[in-house]
C-alpha cells in the first residue's frame, strides 16, 4: 500500500472504510497524533496478512490479541511498537475447564496440552531506531535478537549502545546507520539533527547530545556476520590501504557502501 499519512481525522478515518485481503507491505509513514493513532490501530488489526510494516510515528500504541501474526519486517522510530506487539502475541486464552471426572476415559474430555511458555517476537527486518542506552532493557526484552537479519539505525545515543546492540543482536548480515550516530560534531545537519532528536525524545536528554564518529574499523568487528554496511559516510572516510584491510579482515563482508569488495 502506498505511503499513507494521517495528518487529520478526516483522512485517517478513510482507513475505517478500506480492506486489502492481501495485504503484505503498509507504509504509514509521519503526521500522526493521538487523535489519529485509532484509525491506525483497527486498519492493522483487520490486516493479519501483513508482513512488512513501516510506521514512523507508532508511540504509545496498544494493539488487539492476535494482531499481525504474520509480519517479519517492521521499521518503526520507536521500541515501544514492539512492545505492544509482543502484548498482541501474548499467551492464548486459557485452556477450557477440566471435563467432569465422569466422562473421564469415554474418550469426549477436553483436556488440552500444556500451554508453551510465552514465545519471543522474530522479526527478520528492524528498522528506523532511535536507540537509548536507558531503554535497552525493557525496550528489547520481547525480542528474539538472535532472529534479525537486517537492522537500521536512525539515532544511537553513544558508542556504548551500539556494542550492546550489536551484542543483542548477533546474527545481523545487513546494517544501516543513518547521520545522527556519524555526524561532525559542528555540521549544520548535526545541530538541526539534535534539534530533532531532543523535540521527539524530551524525556531523554538532560543537556545536549554527545556526537560519536566512530571509524568504519571500530563499527565491523561489533557485527561478525555482518555482509553489508550502508548510510550515512562515516566522517573519516576511507582510504585505499584501509579498505583492502577491510577485506582481509573482514572475509564475509560484500558491501561497503560505495564499495562492492
Amino acid at each position: 500500500m502506498p505511503h499513507f499519512v494521517g495528518y487529520t481525522t478526516d483522512v485517517a478515518s478513510l482507513l475505517n472504510e478500506c480492506r486489502f485481503p492481501r495485504l503484505l507491505e503498509l507504509n504509514l509513514g509521519w503526521g500522526w497524533t493521538f487523535d489519529t493513532y485509532q484509525y491506525a490501530q483497527r486498519f492493522l488489526e483487520a490486516h493479519p496478512t501483513i508482513e512488512n510494516l513501516t510506521w514512523s510515528c507508532a508511540y504509545n500504541v496498544v494493539l488487539r490479541q492476535g494482531s499481525l501474526p504474520n509480519l517479519k519486517h517492521l521499521s518503526v522510530s520507536h521500541l515501544s511498537f514492539v512492545r505492544a506487539l509482543s502484548a498482541a502475541r501474548g499467551p492464548p486464552p486459557p485452556p477450557s475447564p477440566s471435563p467432569d471426572p465422569a466422562s473421564e476415559g469415554t474418550g469426549t474430555g477436553t483436556d488440552a496440552p500444556p500451554l508453551p511458555p510465552k514465545g519471543k517476537l522474530t522479526l527478520e527486518t528492524l528498522g528506523d531506531l532511535f536507540l537509548f542506552s536507558s531503554d535497552l532493557p525493557t525496550e528489547m526484552q520481547d525480542i528474539d535478537g538472535t532472529s534479525v537479519r537486517r537492522l537500521s539505525i536512525k539515532f544511537c545515543d553513544s558508542l556504548a549502545t551500539l556494542r550492546a546492540v550489536a551484542a543483542f543482536f548477533p546474527a545481523v548480515t545487513h546494517l544501516s546507520i543513518y547521520g545522527s550516530v556519524f555526524i561532525r560534531p559542528k555540521s549544520r545537519w548535526s545541530k538541526a539533527f539534535r534539534k530533532l532528536v531532543r523535540r521527539l525524545f524530551p524525556n531523554r536528554f538532560a543537556n545536549r547530545i554527545s556526537p560519536i564518529c566512530p571509524r568504519v574499523e571500530d563499527v565491523l568487528p561489533l557485527f561478525p556476520e555482518l555482509e553489508d554496511l550502508s548510510g550515512s559516510s562515516f566522517p573519516h572516510g576511507i582510504d585505499a590501504s584501509s579498505l583492502q584491510d577491510i577485506r582481509a579482515r573482514f572475509p564475509k563482508l560484500r558491501r561497503l557502501e560505495p564499495f562492492d569488495l
